[in-house]
Protein backbone atom coordinates (compact mmCIF):
# COMPACT_ATOMS: atom_id res chain seq x y z
CA UNK A 1 0.00 0.00 0.00
CA UNK A 2 1.49 3.47 -1.02
CA UNK A 3 1.98 5.10 1.47
CA UNK A 4 -0.14 8.84 0.66
CA UNK A 5 -3.04 6.13 0.55
CA UNK A 6 -2.60 5.05 4.01
CA UNK A 7 -2.17 8.70 5.29
CA UNK A 8 -5.74 9.10 3.45
CA UNK A 9 -7.25 6.15 4.63
CA UNK A 10 -5.95 6.22 8.33
CA UNK A 11 -8.21 8.49 9.80
CA UNK A 12 -11.19 7.03 7.90
CA UNK A 13 -10.39 3.32 9.33
CA UNK A 14 -9.73 5.06 12.64
CA UNK A 15 -13.34 6.51 13.16
CA UNK A 16 -14.81 3.51 11.59
CA UNK A 17 -13.28 1.22 13.81
CA UNK A 18 -13.94 2.95 16.73
CA UNK A 19 -17.25 3.79 15.91
CA UNK A 20 -18.20 -0.03 15.06
CA UNK A 21 -16.22 -0.43 18.72
CA UNK A 22 -18.22 2.41 20.52
CA UNK A 23 -22.00 1.51 19.36
CA UNK A 24 -21.37 -1.92 19.87
CA UNK A 25 -20.21 -1.80 23.84
CA UNK A 26 -23.58 1.00 23.69
CA UNK A 27 -25.36 -2.14 22.44
CA UNK A 28 -24.14 -4.33 24.71
CA UNK A 29 -24.76 -1.33 27.87
CA UNK A 30 -28.80 -1.72 26.62
CA UNK A 31 -28.40 1.27 24.00
CA UNK A 32 -29.53 -0.47 20.94
CA UNK A 33 -28.55 2.74 18.47
CA UNK A 34 -27.20 0.68 15.43
CA UNK A 35 -27.32 -3.08 15.82
CA UNK A 36 -30.57 -4.56 16.78
CA UNK A 37 -29.36 -7.78 18.63
CA UNK A 38 -25.89 -8.73 21.20
CA UNK A 39 -24.58 -11.37 18.58
CA UNK A 40 -24.49 -7.86 15.62
CA UNK A 41 -22.67 -6.53 18.58
CA UNK A 42 -20.09 -8.39 19.16
CA UNK A 43 -19.75 -8.97 15.31
CA UNK A 44 -19.05 -4.66 15.12
CA UNK A 45 -16.76 -5.25 18.11
CA UNK A 46 -14.47 -7.57 16.28
CA UNK A 47 -15.13 -5.66 13.02
CA UNK A 48 -14.14 -3.14 14.71
CA UNK A 49 -10.79 -4.23 15.86
CA UNK A 50 -9.66 -5.83 12.77
CA UNK A 51 -9.42 -2.62 10.83
CA UNK A 52 -7.61 -0.64 14.14
CA UNK A 53 -5.66 -4.27 13.95
CA UNK A 54 -4.59 -3.74 10.43
CA UNK A 55 -3.88 -0.02 10.47
CA UNK A 56 -1.58 -0.71 13.62
CA UNK A 57 0.23 -3.42 11.31
CA UNK A 58 0.30 -0.93 8.67
CA UNK A 59 2.17 1.50 10.73
CA UNK A 60 3.98 -0.73 12.28
CA UNK A 61 5.40 -2.46 8.95
CA UNK A 62 6.29 0.88 7.24
CA UNK A 63 8.90 3.34 7.18
CA UNK A 64 11.77 2.28 9.30
CA UNK A 65 10.87 -1.58 9.67
CA UNK A 66 11.18 -4.60 8.15
CA UNK A 67 11.82 -4.86 4.37
CA UNK A 68 13.53 -1.20 4.57
CA UNK A 69 15.59 -2.62 7.93
CA UNK A 70 16.67 -5.63 5.88
CA UNK A 71 18.39 -3.54 3.26
CA UNK A 72 20.39 -1.38 5.78
CA UNK A 73 21.32 -4.70 7.16
CA UNK A 74 22.18 -6.39 3.71
CA UNK A 75 24.48 -3.03 3.25
CA UNK A 76 26.24 -3.80 6.97
CA UNK A 77 26.97 -6.43 6.30
CA UNK A 78 28.54 -6.28 2.76
CA UNK A 79 30.80 -3.11 4.62
CA UNK A 80 31.51 -5.75 7.05
CA UNK A 81 32.41 -8.37 4.65
CA UNK A 82 34.93 -6.20 2.28
CA UNK A 83 36.30 -4.72 5.89
CA UNK A 84 37.19 -8.10 6.75
CA UNK A 85 38.59 -9.67 3.14
CA UNK A 86 39.93 -6.02 2.02
CA UNK A 87 41.80 -7.49 -1.27
CA UNK A 88 38.16 -8.91 -2.20
CA UNK A 89 36.69 -5.29 -2.37
CA UNK A 90 34.39 -4.76 -5.44
CA UNK A 91 34.67 -8.17 -6.60
CA UNK A 92 32.01 -11.04 -6.17
CA UNK A 93 34.59 -13.60 -4.42
CA UNK A 94 33.24 -16.52 -2.97
CA UNK A 95 34.95 -15.49 0.87
CA UNK A 96 33.20 -12.41 0.22
CA UNK A 97 29.80 -13.82 -0.85
CA UNK A 98 30.24 -16.22 2.61
CA UNK A 99 31.13 -13.18 4.56
CA UNK A 100 28.01 -11.38 3.84
CA UNK A 101 25.80 -14.64 4.48
CA UNK A 102 27.47 -15.40 7.31
CA UNK A 103 26.43 -11.80 8.40
CA UNK A 104 22.96 -11.93 7.50
CA UNK A 105 23.02 -15.03 9.58
CA UNK A 106 24.23 -13.55 12.95
CA UNK A 107 21.75 -10.53 12.18
CA UNK A 108 18.71 -12.80 12.07
CA UNK A 109 18.49 -13.48 7.71
CA UNK A 110 18.58 -16.36 5.63
CA UNK A 111 18.89 -17.16 2.55
CA UNK A 112 15.47 -17.58 0.70
CA UNK A 113 15.84 -17.36 -3.34
CA UNK A 114 11.68 -17.34 -4.19
CA UNK A 115 11.23 -13.63 -5.23
CA UNK A 116 11.57 -12.56 -8.82
CA UNK A 117 14.01 -10.13 -8.12
CA UNK A 118 16.57 -12.65 -6.59
CA UNK A 119 15.88 -14.89 -9.72
CA UNK A 120 17.05 -12.04 -11.75
CA UNK A 121 20.56 -11.85 -9.72
CA UNK A 122 20.86 -14.61 -7.07
CA UNK A 123 23.46 -12.15 -5.34
CA UNK A 124 25.05 -12.52 -1.29
CA UNK A 125 24.15 -8.33 -1.65
CA UNK A 126 20.95 -8.72 -3.10
CA UNK A 127 18.49 -7.81 -0.13
CA UNK A 128 15.32 -9.13 -1.59
CA UNK A 129 17.14 -13.07 -1.45
CA UNK A 130 17.17 -13.10 2.05
CA UNK A 131 14.30 -13.53 4.33
CA UNK A 132 13.95 -12.77 8.60
CA UNK A 133 13.91 -16.00 10.56
CA UNK A 134 11.65 -14.55 12.98
CA UNK A 135 7.90 -15.52 12.12
CA UNK A 136 6.37 -12.05 12.69
CA UNK A 137 9.21 -9.89 11.14
CA UNK A 138 9.23 -12.60 8.24
CA UNK A 139 5.27 -12.41 7.81
CA UNK A 140 5.38 -8.94 7.14
CA UNK A 141 8.52 -8.93 5.23
CA UNK A 142 6.54 -11.25 2.82
CA UNK A 143 3.76 -9.20 2.53
CA UNK A 144 5.22 -5.78 1.63
CA UNK A 145 7.76 -7.53 -0.93
CA UNK A 146 4.13 -8.62 -2.78
CA UNK A 147 4.10 -5.30 -3.61
CA UNK A 148 7.54 -4.85 -5.08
Amino acid sequence: MDQNLTIFLAPILIIVGGGLIAFGGLTLFGLDLLYKTRSQAILGICAGLVLLGVLEIRFYGSGASFFENQKVVVGYCHVEAEKANPSQRGTQSDPLNKSIAACLSKEGYEWSPEHRRCKEAPLAMNEYCYRPTAFFSRLITNVQLMFE
